[in-house]
């Protein structure tokens, strides 16, 4: 119960006077009486709100923060009405009515929030000009390659001709050939991405600096590795086979993420020898502009194979075309074929009627597992949850093409070309 005076020009304008006079005293028992202008002019305000319906004919007031009320003297003079009442507050509704509207402070939002917002925009955008348009982008469109046919020879293992032969229904007087070839960034082309890359990151490893990386495994992260792999076959043994795994370690931060973001051992970061591992380079970029990165990787990358074990998705995978040409004396034309990917949504074989694109690891093998896909791609991009993302740049690309030609086309053929296309 709270005693309050008040003054008005009729009775239940004092009335209202009165517990408006009551609640102020009580907002002084819990609310420090130093606020500022503004902040009692806002309390005053949710006291006017709470008084304005009280009137006398309600004796017993059961609505908002005036439970009831008791009027002990009334006294009229010069044309006003003073009144004395004993009010009582029900507490817990006012506080609750002043929290809703008067207590909270208000903190001033710092300026420079917006210009950090518009810098970090600005920033993921002009990386993602850099990064996917001026780097990753001319990789995928095949702007600087060199292309080079190392070997051309007939197939005459036993086990290829049975398991190449059979692709391309060899008949009777077909003559199998294997052409040797290796795609490569051109060496200008690739010095120059290095230098960039190492400019625009955050941090760069090379080699087995790359086991110091460390990092949690929830945190965003965008990377982008420049590695010479080659993709091994199952059950290929041949060679002294290192992956990620071998040149670190199997606990080692980056390679325990590159088997995870590729779905497991089974895939081509997990399968991946990678050659003079001195030479692999990663690079790490701020972690606050990853989620953005990863997000434009999507946008302005061709999109590839939904990761499903991951959850997540596999863009930048998609293969090049492969033209094959054998030509003739005075550049006759003997052979024209383009090869393609003709199931791209499930990394099919890169073939036409007359040939087919086979990895070294699956020649080597006699494999009709043929990895096409893998031995011609230059950029693997994975992107996980939205907001972990990899890109791995493989600069140098070997694969064999194994024609089937007819014993007059090989009788005329004189020159071989390759070309890549998108």
């Amino acid at each position: 119960m709270v005693i309050a005076d008040g003054v008005g020009m009729t009775f239940d304008s004092a009335l209202v006077r009165t517990t408006e006079n009551a609640l102020m005293q009580v907002v002084g028992t819990f609310v420090d009486t130093e606020k500022n202008v503004e902040k009692r002019r806002e309390i005053r305000g949710v006291i006017k709100e709470e008084s304005r319906h009280v009137e006398k004919r309600f004796s017993s007031y059961s609505q908002g923060s005036i439970r009831g009320f008791e009027v002990l003297e009334t006294n009229e003079e010069d044309g006003l009405v003073r009144l004395t009442a004993r009010v009582e507050v029900e507490l817990e509704e006012f506080k609750a009515a002043l929290r809703a509207t008067a207590l909270s402070e208000k903190v001033p939002i710092p300026k420079s929030l917006f210009a950090q917002a518009a810098n970090k925009n600005r920033q993921s955008e002009n990386l993602a000009e850099i990064i996917f348009d001026g780097q990753l982008g001319k990789i995928v469109a095949l702007e600087h390659l060199d292309i080079e046919v190392n070997d051309v020879a007939l197939v005459t293992d036993a086990s290829r001709l049975a398991s190449y032969g059979s692709m391309l229904s060899k008949e009777k007087g077909d003559t199998l050939v294997q052409i040797k070839v290796t795609a490569s960034l051109t060496r200008d082309f690739l010095s120059a991405f290095r230098k960039t890359l190492d400019s625009v990151s955050h941090s760069s490893y090379r080699g087995s600096r790359i086991g110091a990386v460390t990092g949690s495994y929830k945190e965003n992260f965008f990377w982008i590795a420049i590695a010479d792999t080659k993709y091994v076959a199952n059950g290929d043994f041949t060679e002294n086979k290192k992956t990620w795994y071998e040149h670190l370690s199997s606990d080692a931060f980056v390679a325990v993420k590159m088997r995870v973001l590729g779905g497991g051992y089974d895939t081509t970061f997990g399968r991946s020898h990678i050659r003079n591992f001195n030479d692999t380079t990663l690079h790490i970029f701020p972690e606050t502009l990853a989620a953005d990165l990863c997000s434009e990787g999507v946008e302005r990358l061709p999109t590839g194979t939904p990761n499903n074990s991951m959850g997540g998705r596999t863009v930048g995978v998609l293969a090049p075309s492969v033209e094959l040409k054998i030509t003739g004396a005075n550049g006759q034309g003997i052979v024209t074929s383009l090869l393609v990917d003709r199931m791209p949504s499930r990394r099919g074989h890169v073939r036409s009627d007359i040939a087919i694109v086979v990895s070294e690891s699956a020649y080597e093998m006699a494999s009709t597992d043929l990895k096409s896909v893998e031995s011609l791609r230059m950029l693997e991009y994975t992107v996980s949850g939205g907001r972990q993302c990899v890109a791995v740049v493989d600069p140098v690309k070997r694969f064999v093409i194994v024609a089937k030609l007819s014993q007059s086309q090989l009788q005329a053929a004189e020159d071989v070309s390759v070309a890549l296309e998108r």
